[in-house]
């Protein structure tokens, strides 16, 4: 799996190349915010991200009582220019006196209406959450099963309070109970809020991706091709030797 982390404003400056020499290969950077927010720093993480040779994706938080046309209109302002391959939907927020049904037909219409206009533009679109709140919010839906996202789930598991290395994950593979109702598989995992990394000061979230989305969202395999350089072997043997046998092990 491919290591990556996602930021916003709230880690602050950030030394890109530094996040690159420390062996991550992503970054997906907050985007917007409902109708009303752009963060100020996208633009510098995106190109600074972008330039130390990380590959890019974006993110917005959707807000059921913001309306679709207007989500996505403050979205496209923001990536206008910036031809991204990944935009994710962001879906943890509940606003005040909504029912469950109302925040599940918003999130369908943000979901399908991201897709309409980017999945064109050949950007995957994807879909961040948690068992936490994506289980009682959305529950068992069938465009959730049907929909060609990517999905990107938060699960961080483990003693909150007691000691253990954050940047590591709880587990080898998140449990099944754990991944939020409904999604078919998970691409992407955000395993701690607790990271710490060269380049930026404080914690910064933490993610894995698979190899295979990786590679589908980006266009290459994250994996160097193999070498092409041909296999030097020296074999000494004795010279009263009749006769050789060279097995080859693979």
């Amino acid at each position: 799996m491919i290591k990556g982390i996602d930021v916003s404003r709230y880690q602050g400056v950030i030394d890109w190349p530094a996040i690159a020499g420390a062996g991550y290969k992503f970054a997906i950077c907050r985007a917007t915010v409902g109708n009303y927010y752009t963060d100020p720093t996208f633009e510098a993480n995106w190109d600074g991200a972008k330039n130390a040779g990380l590959q890019v994706g974006a993110y917005h938080v959707v807000r059921a009582d913001n309306s679709v046309e207007s989500q996505l209109l403050r979205l496209r302002g923001a990536l206008d220019g910036n031809n991204p391959k990944l935009v994710v939907l962001d879906a943890e927020v509940s606003p005040a006196g909504m029912s469950q049904f109302d925040i599940e037909r918003a999130h369908y219409w943000m979901g399908r209406r991201t897709r309409e206009f980017y999945n064109p533009l050949d950007a995957e679109v994807g879909w961040y959450s948690a068992a936490w709140w994506w289980n009682p919010n959305v529950k068992q839906q069938g465009w959730v099963a049907g929909d060609p996202f990517l999905w990107w789930m938060a699960a961080y598991g483990g003693d909150q309070n007691g000691e253990r290395d954050w940047n590591q994950p709880a587990w080898p593979e998140p449990p099944a109970s754990v991944v939020p109702l409904g999604w078919p598989r998970w691409d992407a995992w955000q395993y701690t809020s607790r990271g710490v990394v060269p380049g930026i000061v404080g914690n910064v979230d933490l993610n894995l991706m698979k190899d295979e989305a990786f590679a589908q969202i980006w266009g290459i395999s994250p994996l160097p091709p193999p070498s092409t350089e041909p296999i030097k072997v020296t074999v000494t043997v004795p010279a009263d030797a009749e006769i050789i046998e060279i097995r080859r092990q693979t």
